[in-house]
């Protein structure tokens, strides 16, 4: 996280403390809103998982996915400001 921060500060991208809590798995799910999108991610051990809301269709404006390096974490970051 601190590192996202970080890449968030350095390309001067809107920041918002997310919403934290923990999963019944013992995940640590972070969860963010900006306008009508939501970036929720959950992360056990060195595995994050994500999910991408942009409406209330589950099957055409939803997404979910595994992200793996602080390139796709920042890439998530970027479609949740766009």
């Amino acid at each position: 996280m601190k590192q996202l921060r970080t890449i968030v500060a350095a390309n001067q991208m809107w920041w918002g403390e997310p919403l934290v809590n923990l999963s019944i798995d013992s995940e640590i799910v972070f969860e963010w809103w900006y306008g009508t999108k939501k970036l929720t991610v959950y992360i056990l051990g060195n595995t994050a998982e994500y999910i991408k809301v942009w409406g209330t269709d589950i099957d055409n404006e939803m997404e979910d996915g595994t992200s793996s390096s602080l390139a796709e974490l920042t890439a998530l970051w970027k479609w949740l400001v766009s």
